[in-house]
């Protein structure tokens, strides 16, 4: 009985002792890799569930509207799209919603995007519909352009040329080309070279602006009565291309975190 007692103890050590080794045969790569897989599950578990950036959630606001001598409109249009751009001298922040339909030729853009801007000339765009949908790109105070797609994605931002053909939308312009100052700007230029644009105040308390060209070409623009702001961009070239602006949401001087316009 004492030696079927002690071969039942011998063979208890073989087993764990086998045990042992195996344990120490798994310690090496094997247990490398099993912990690089478990913190990458982990990773992109904890990247899947976190939210969206700031930017695509809204922002803390202030209420603001122009004085009264601010918004006081001009009897011919290019007295009125002066006055708009005198508004706009006076934000410092705006944010809206673009939403853009442009064709040239056989090519069709339809694309939404959510769109932040702060003076001097910081920008952050977010593509919420049409190509490249959930990528964010920002200029950035340093002056360089980066870009990266939301989700687990978006720890890798990459730096953009100002020449990428990714910022630019079916009629060429840039995306930090888009703010309502250089959009004015240059409807008011037009406007001192045409002489036939015409005011009239629409239905939605809006201004309508519109120049004609000789060769067919209509430059339709919408700008809300109160505030003057950009409402709507229209424009159709003599060869029958077109481009519809609509800017809505839109929320003026917000207040922006210090890191808003940079990542």
């Amino acid at each position: 009985m004492l030696e079927v007692f002690h071969s039942i103890i011998h063979r208890t050590r073989i087993v764990q002792n086998h045990k042992r080794h195996t344990r120490k045969a798994c310690s090496g790569p094997e247990k490398l890799a099993k912990q690089v897989f478990w913190s990458l599950l982990i990773g992109m578990l904890l990247l899947g569930s976190a939210s969206l950036p700031r930017a695509e959630q809204g922002t803390a606001v202030s209420n603001y509207h122009f004085t009264s001598q601010q918004s006081m409109t001009k009897s011919t249009p290019e007295g009125l799209v002066s006055s708009a751009l005198e508004n706009y001298e006076s934000l410092q922040s705006y944010q809206c919603r673009l939403t853009l339909h442009a064709t040239k030729g056989e090519e069709v853009q339809d694309s939404e995007y959510l769109f932040y801007y702060q003076k001097p000339n910081l920008v952050r765009m977010h593509v919420s519909e049409g190509s490249g949908k959930g990528n964010t790109v920002v200029l950035r105070k340093d002056g360089l352009i980066r870009g990266r797609r939301e989700g687990a994605l978006s720890v890798f931002p990459i730096t953009l040329k100002p020449d990428d053909e990714r910022l630019r939308d079916l009629w060429d312009r840039r995306f930090a080309e888009s703010d309502w100052g250089k959009i004015l700007e240059e409807t008011l230029a037009r406007m001192k070279m045409s002489d036939a644009d015409t005011m009239e105040a629409v239905g939605g308390g809006q201004f309508l602006l519109t120049i004609r060209g000789d060769d067919g070409f209509l430059e339709q623009t919408w700008l809300e009565r109160d505030q003057l702001t950009l409402a709507r961009k229209h424009v159709r070239l003599h060869n029958g291309d077109r481009l519809d602006v609509r800017w809505t949401d839109v929320v003026l001087n917000p207040q922006f975190d210090e890191d808003f316009f940079y990542f």
